[in-house]
């Protein structure tokens, strides 16, 4: 029998702030924005589409970079989210087709992998930001709100 005693420690007023205002920074999302999710798990797909649930924007779903790459040929995104590991085509392989055929549209990497080299890669394929899994609500709000805003022409810090 072990025991562990953790210090618990209350949040700054600092850490309150900057998470209340990644939550806020959401209500700038543009109305209609459309996004690809490039995702091969049927759970991750549904607590996404939970995590997007109430905001303007429109989903539609890719269960493999094959399938992405045939949908960005046919419709006009405003942003792809894309899953690094998937069977059929790899999220890697998606992107460099994708910028391949000249679109630009902003591709957000979701995937485990956090290693610098992982970011690296997802980087040098064509994707602009990379997030981890498992995905906080508040962090993909903010990604979202960051390139939605990208796409408007404003800047993007």
């Amino acid at each position: 029998l072990f025991r562990v005693v953790l210090p618990w420690l209350e949040p700054s007023v600092e850490s309150v702030a900057r998470r209340r205002a990644r939550i806020e920074s959401t209500e700038r999302l543009r109305d209609g924005l459309k996004i690809l999710l490039v995702e091969d798990s049927i759970d991750n797909q549904a607590l996404i589409k939970v995590y997007l649930r109430g905001q303007p924007i429109s989903v539609d779903v890719a269960k493999h970079g094959a399938e992405a790459v045939e949908k960005t040929k046919q419709e006009t995104y405003d942003l792809i989210l894309m899953d690094i590991q998937m069977p059929v085509m790899d999220g890697i392989e998606a992107t460099c087709q994708i910028r391949e055929l000249g679109i630009q549209t902003p591709v957000v990497a979701l995937t485990a992998h956090a290693l610098p080299e992982e970011v690296e890669r997802s980087l040098r394929a064509g994707c602009v930001a990379h997030l981890t899994k498992p995905l906080a609500r508040a962090d993909l709000l903010n990604e979202i709100t960051r390139w939605s805003t990208a796409v408007r022409g404003d800047a993007v810090s």
